[in-house]
């Protein structure tokens, strides 16, 4: 159980810098750089964000790309001259509006390039009165190799970004959470995508704006982490109604046979686990996560009433517990 009750390990579901998204509405392959239409984010006051994938095949770095802007259009964001942070983490000097070799707004690398088949995503919004259908774009390597393409956007309808992030109690991201996103279209087409948390426990999907969705979180890795004989202690004191738990989430955790109660088998369960009888305790994650819509009674053996919808239910999540 992952951060059993020292410190208990809570995971919310906030609000989807990972990105999980359906196929590209467009890719365009040139010899070195693969150039992909990730989506278009429509933004509540009107303005399109564009969401372009950049992959270099090619060991020499990426220099800098390029996108074409409607002529004399400035992008609403990034700003000219920022530091624009790619969800890998790099980090690109931005030209807004760049004028060479066709109007623009250009990414240039920070430090050394993505290649050798690494990719980054490239975010920027135009203001509502641009209507592109076409999209010219240009990858300069390192080696002042250059790739042009055309990009084609009418295919690609605008998506709504959903995004949030999962934490411990304390507030701590979770990394390497995988998270499911299941929708269904107005049309009852149903598709579904999975994505994994970056260092910071931030995560996002791009589904359609009429869509139904649920989004799922999973984590069993390390049982052991988190585990150890006070543990054992602070259970028995909660059973014998000593010393409560004082907190729903380690009351969750120190279910580890997911009965829905508190009991003496639980102790024998991480007990095994903490002299290497077991490596994983049998049915059961080492997290596990809750809606924050759920009730959270503070009280000894409520767990089949507060929390029966646990790893059930598949619902848009926004917070959750791990054991």
């Amino acid at each position: 159980m992952k951060q059993l009750l020292s410190s208990c390990a809570l995971a919310a579901l906030a609000s989807l810098s990972c990105f999980g998204q359906s196929q590209p509405c467009d890719v365009k392959e040139t010899p070195c750089v693969r150039f992909e239409v990730l989506g278009i984010v429509q933004n509540e006051n009107a303005p399109k964000t564009y969401m372009m994938r950049i992959v270099n095949t090619c060991p020499d770095p990426l220099k800098y790309v390029v996108f074409q802007l409607p002529k004399g259009v400035v992008a609403k964001n990034p700003a000219d001259n920022s530091v624009y942070t790619a969800p890998s983490g790099r980090q690109y000097e931005v030209r807004n509006a760049n004028a060479s070799p066709f109007y623009s707004i250009r990414f240039k690398a920070i430090g050394e390039g993505i290649s050798g088949g690494t990719s980054d995503v490239f975010e920027y919004t135009l203001p509502p009165q641009a209507d592109l259908r076409n999209i010219g774009a240009m990858a300069r390597l390192s080696s002042n190799q250059s790739f042009e393409t055309h990009l084609t956007v009418p295919d690609c309808p605008p998506r709504t970004m959903v995004t949030g992030n999962i934490q411990t109690e304390t507030g701590k991201g979770i990394a390497g959470v995988e998270v499911r996103v299941e929708a269904t279209t107005p049309e009852h087409v149903q598709y579904n995508t999975t994505t994994v948390t970056d260092k910071d426990g931030k995560y996002s999907f791009l589904v359609g704006p009429e869509d139904a969705y649920t989004v799922t979180p999973f984590k069993n890795d390390d049982h052991l982490n988190g585990v150890n004989t006070f543990d054992l202690v602070l259970i028995s004191k909660h059973i014998l109604g000593l010393e409560l738990l004082g907190s729903p989430y380690k009351i969750i955790a120190a279910d580890a046979n997911r009965s829905g109660t508190i009991t003496p088998f639980d102790l024998v369960e991480l007990r095994k686990l903490l002299l290497n009888i077991y490596d994983a305790i049998p049915n059961n994650t080492s997290w596990r996560f809750v809606d924050k819509a759920f009730c959270l009674s503070q009280s000894r053996q409520p767990l089949r009433d507060c929390f029966s919808g646990i790893d059930q239910r598949q619902r848009p999540a926004r917070r959750g517990a791990g054991a």
